[in-house]
Formats: C-alpha cells, structure tokens, sequence
C-alpha cells in the first residue's frame, strides 16, 4: 500500500477532505465545509495538505494564511491550522504528523511568523507547540469578504488553543506553559 502526500488537485478532493473531517469530528454531519468556507474552497487549495491511498483521502490537514493585525502599524503572518485527521484504519502511521510538518515548513518558507493551531492534543505538543490561551472572539470587517460568495461579519466560539511562534529563518520553540 503506497501513501502519496501532497496539496488537493481538484475541487472534488477539497469535498473529500471537509468530507473526512466531518466523519471524524461529526460522524459525518457535514460541518467544517460550511462553517469555514473560505478555509474549505477551491481558492485555498494550496493549503490543503492530504495523504492519499490510491483515490481516498486517508489524512489531511487544513491551514489558512492570513495577517493578523496588532495595532495599527504592527501585522504579523500568520497560518491557522485545523481539521487535522486520519481515517481509524489509517491511524498511528504518522500521516498528520508528516503533513503537519509539511504545512508548517510551507508557512515558514512563506515567512510566517505565527502558527495558530486548533485544538491541543498531544501530536500538537510533540511538534513543539504550546499552549497560550484561547482566542474568545475574532471581529472581521465585513469589506474583508468583497467578492465572495459567503460572508462573515463576525465569528465566535474559535479556539485556537495551541501556537507556535516562527521567525523567518528558524522556528522558535516556546517553553511549556
């Protein structure tokens, strides 16, 4: 059995992926397709990261770039990583911690600055992140979303629990908390 990794090259992979997520997140109620649209679309496909068996999906990992703003003259580059996940069969294999290492040498190669993760579970911790907090409410100008289809004024409950820091030419791991 051959694994192949890589980015989404059609639209019906990008389904695919949300498809997975939900199954592992929300037996199967389709879900993170609909609550992040921007994250799960045709337009980010280059970060979306899966493993592949043959035509199946069996991993993926979700990320999203984007420029955080911390005043008015300070932005830093960040990436949100989420839906990371592994069909049960597939699992122990290593699989979303080869496409989490993946996504994050890509972020870095682009001069990202901060990985925001969704979630704090231990794959989360051998990679180096650690927890800082959590993210109650993101406000995000409506004018933002000119020109897409779905449009969000405001989103809350994200909870982007674990991060790690990036400096533009090595990683800078945080200690515990």
């Amino acid at each position: 059995m051959t694994v192949t990794t890589g980015c989404v090259t059609t639209r019906e992979e990008v389904a695919a992926m949300a498809a997975l997520a939900d199954r592992v997140f929300f037996d199967g109620t389709p879900h993170l397709g609909l609550r992040f649209p921007r994250t799960f679309s045709w337009a980010n496909r280059d970060h979306l990261a899966i493993a592949k068996v043959g035509d199946a999906i069996v991993a993926a990992v979700a990320s999203y770039p984007a420029e955080l703003a911390l005043g008015e003259n300070l932005t830093l580059r960040t990436v949100a990583i989420g839906a990371v996940c592994t069909e049960p069969a597939f699992r122990g294999r290593g699989l979303s911690s080869t496409l989490l290492r993946q996504v994050e040498d890509a972020a870095s190669a682009h001069g990202a600055e901060l990985l925001l993760i969704s979630g704090e579970g231990p794959l989360y911790q051998r990679m180096g992140a650690r927890k800082m907090g959590r993210l109650i409410e993101v406000v995000i100008p409506r004018a933002a979303f000119a020109g897409d289809a779905v449009a969000y004024s405001r989103h809350t409950s994200v909870t982007p629990s674990c991060c790690r820091v990036t400096c533009s030419r090595s990683p800078s791991r945080l200690p515990p908390c």
